[in-house]
């Protein structure tokens, strides 16, 4: 006696032993939508008959890992040394290009974290993708800022 394919997991449910067990799918299987059974995350793999492992991890856990990590270390040190100029001159644009490039630093960190720690990768995305907007914006003021000459007080708008 035989079941239809759960849709979800892809999996098949035997009543015909006396307990119930779940089956891997029949070879060429393909889940209804690619969005739920389809993904890399969903998919699982078999160690013994009868029981199923999830992964924990997909192929791209580790691209993404490298990226941001390369992120943080190239915008930290843009970050760094825009401030200590800024310190250094008191000029209100490279502020506003290091407070740009925390953003964008901020931005990697958090989606990383929403994908390392909740699995939702799209959500990671966009919270990057969001502060990496932002952080662009407060670049692109940058370099429309007023800048001041600490030695003779007059001001400049760069344009």
């Amino acid at each position: 006696h035989t079941v239809a394919p759960n849709t979800y997991s892809g999996a098949t449910l035997s009543t015909a032993g006396p307990k119930s067990t779940f089956t891997d799918p029949p070879i060429g299987y393909r889940p209804l939508s690619p969005l739920v059974a389809g993904t890399p995350a969903a998919q699982s793999t078999t160690d013994e008959p009868g029981t199923r492992q999830t992964r924990d991890m997909d192929e791209y856990t580790a691209i993404i890992t490298v990226a941001n990590t390369a992120t943080l270390l190239t915008g930290g040190a843009v970050a760094a040394l825009a401030f200590r100029a800024y310190r250094r001159t008191g000029a209100p644009a490279l502020r506003a290009v290091a407070i740009g490039f925390c953003c964008i630093i901020v931005g990697s960190i958090l989606g990383g974290l929403i994908h390392s720690l909740e699995g939702n990768v799209a959500l990671g995305v966009a919270v990057q993708n969001s502060f990496t907007a932002f952080g662009f914006a407060v670049l692109l003021y940058s370099l429309y800022a007023e800048m001041t000459d600490s030695a003779s007080g007059s001001t400049t708008i760069v344009r």
